[in-house]
């Protein structure tokens, strides 16, 4: 699907960039939010949460001081989140695509995402983020250490997120669509 990737003309520069990572997702169970709560638990690295659903209270419970939950926020607010964090966790599988992962990239942030479905079609690994192959929380805890170690090119995450534009997802449709060969039917 084609990506806003328009929203976000610039990444920040480093100085502005935040010392939390992001959520962004439905609370619900195969989301694996709570993966990343007990991540950062031990980690104690700050992690904000935008969004709701039936697991919040659940999540709300086993998370420590210094994760927050943000609640639903409309879009201008979750993109300035967006732009300011350190990065995007993406723990969920089964996952076809990921449009929020993309639009991470877009605002020049890095992705630590579960290695599975869309993300390993949208990722590129030490360049955009870095996959964690286990989906447990002590894996995903030394994917963010390995990676806060690493120093990435906000510029080379918007540019690769280009690359699912509404643009490029219109001009790929289109020619598809125009050197389509017609005998088959």
């Amino acid at each position: 699907p084609p990506v806003a990737t328009e929203r976000f003309p610039a990444p920040v520069c480093k100085e502005e960039v935040e010392k939390y990572w992001l959520i962004v997702s439905r609370l619900q169970t195969y989301k694996k939010v709570a993966l990343a709560i007990n991540a950062f638990n031990r980690l104690k690295i700050p992690l904000y949460i935008i969004g709701s659903g039936p697991d919040e209270k659940t999540l709300r419970n086993i998370a420590r001081p210094h994760i927050r939950f943000l609640g639903r926020v409309d879009d201008e607010t979750r993109d300035k989140y967006m732009r300011h964090a350190q990065g995007l966790i993406h723990p969920q599988a089964d996952e076809d695509f990921g449009i929020t992962l993309v639009e991470s990239l877009a605002a020049g942030r890095p992705v630590i995402a579960y290695y599975s479905g869309g993300p390993r079609e949208t990722m590129l690994p030490g360049v955009t983020g870095a996959f964690f192959y286990e989906q447990t929380w002590e894996a995903l805890a030394d994917a963010v250490v390995r990676w806060s170690d690493v120093h990435h090119d906000s510029r080379a995450c918007q540019s690769h997120a280009q690359k699912f534009s509404r643009v490029n997802f219109v001009t790929r449709l289109y020619n598809f669509l125009h050197n389509y060969d017609k005998t088959i039917y």
